[in-house]
């Protein structure tokens, strides 16, 4: 599996080979050091640069194809992010978990897709709702990351580096 997911990154690419390594990792398929061994073993073919980049982006607790690309674009344009950070209240309670947190802010960033509002199922959406605003009054600042914004390279950093501040737009 491993050899598999090296050889994917070679051909087709850091982004592709972040995407199905992540959801390897995820599924507990392959481990990271399976991984390493591999990009090991190819240390002197062609192309085998995107393979050892493939391992700078991976991460295990990225969900879904969307939050893979979106780390990598974060990545690409300075910004370090935090995949998926617990926001609590004041009094430890869980409120639930953010897909990112740019280190060393207040802001959460959300991949939003359509599939988890694809049934039509009114509630859910209500709870997103609820959940976001308990969020922002612990302070924490919301950026809605779509696959429309993926799609055109620099646009999902660029909504993210509007609600940064000052000091943090500057770092990153």
């Amino acid at each position: 599996m491993a050899e598999a997911l090296v050889q994917l990154a070679m051909d087709h690419g850091i982004v592709q080979g972040v995407v199905t390594a992540d959801a390897a990792l995820h599924r507990e398929l392959v481990t990271v050091d399976e991984l390493k061994a591999a990009v090991d073993a190819v240390a002197a073919w062609a192309r085998s640069h995107r393979a050892r980049a493939m391992l700078t982006h991976i991460d295990p607790k990225c969900e879904s194809v969307a939050e893979s690309r979106a780390r990598v674009e974060f990545a690409s344009h300075g910004i370090r992010v935090v995949s998926q950070v617990e926001v609590r209240r004041k009094d430890g309670s869980l409120i639930g978990r953010a897909d990112f947190g740019v280190e060393g802010t207040n802001v959460l960033i959300e991949v939003d897709g359509k599939l988890k509002y694809a049934e039509g199922d009114p509630s859910v959406l209500w709870q997103e709702k609820r959940r976001e605003d308990d969020m922002r009054a612990e302070g924490k600042v919301f950026v809605r990351v779509t696959w429309a914004d993926l799609e055109r390279p620099g646009k999902a950093s660029a909504k993210v580096r509007r609600v940064l501040p000052p000091e943090a737009a500057q770092a990153s």
